[in-house]
């Protein structure tokens, strides 16, 4: 049963996932100028549960099935890390885009994320409170997104730097293993094996200023409890103060500040 195929950051290698008739998941790379098969020998391939490629795609990532992970050389099969992550099973890798950050989860909901350069932690929180079944990082390298199986936090997505939840995305209950992002960082996406697909559009500013500098229709202390559950309390502008001309009965209008050139989820 082959359940993923995928290239390389820079599309120089391709890679293919499968079950064998034992139940062992067994992957194979391919180069694909000549489509030559890639040797992965002296890589441990045992118990492997998830493998990811660093940017430079000299580097293959593995997470294993005992809760542990290592980088291998593509190379030279050398191995040039291991990380211990107490998880108590599976574990999910990915590098960030530009390579600085390294990121791991266990399928219990634990992740965390590592310096690439020092291989040492530098966040860890609970990603799911049930089971996390993908991992992946957005385009700017600045979010990191994990899919669970409830329907009402199928995607949460947290920024690396303070461990903020930022934003938690409602969806069709199952397994998505398979998440990520468009390349202009405007869609994400989550992927299910029996074949279905989820996706989420970020809106364009005209839509976001449309839908925001409506009135909100909620009392002030509902809509600041949201924005800080949200994490975006620090992007708005209130419009309208309780003096009675603007808010005489408790409601308040907003409109978003842009903080810079992109919008993100």
């Amino acid at each position: 049963l082959v359940f993923a195929v995928h290239f390389s950051p820079q599309g120089n290698i391709l890679t293919c996932g499968s079950s064998s008739s034992d139940g062992r998941t067994v992957i194979k790379l391919w180069a694909v100028a000549g489509w030559r098969e890639i040797s992965l020998q002296g890589i441990n391939l045992k118990h492997l549960f998830k493998p990811d490629f660093s940017p430079d795609e000299r580097t293959l990532a593995i997470g294993y099935g005992d809760g542990t992970a290592a980088w291998w050389d593509l190379a030279t099969g050398q191995q040039q890390a291991f990380f211990d992550c107490h998880y108590a099973n599976g574990v999910n890798v990915v590098f960030s885009p530009d390579g600085r950050l390294f990121a791991t989860a266990g399928l219990e909901g634990l992740m965390t994320v590592w310096e690439a350069a020092t291989r040492r932690a530098r966040l860890s929180v609970r990603g799911h409170r049930n089971v996390l079944h993908g991992l992946a990082f957005s385009p700017d390298g600045h979010r990191l997104i994990a899919t669970g199986s409830s329907p009402n936090g199928l995607v949460k997505l947290w920024d690396v730097e303070t461990g903020g939840d930022v934003a938690t995305l409602p969806g069709e209950a199952g397994s998505y293993p398979n998440v990520g992002f468009s390349p202009d960082g405007n869609t994400l996406f989550a992927a299910i094996l029996e074949g279905r697909a989820l996706l989420w559009r970020a809106p364009s500013w005209e839509e976001i200023e449309a839908a925001e500098t409506r009135t909100v229709q909620m009392p002030v202390s509902d809509w600041l409890c949201e924005a800080l559950r949200r994490g975006r309390a620090g992007e708005w502008v209130v419009d309208g103060r309780l003096h009675p001309d603007a808010a005489p009965d408790s409601r308040l209008r907003v409109a978003p500040v842009r903080a810079g050139p992109r919008r993100c989820l």
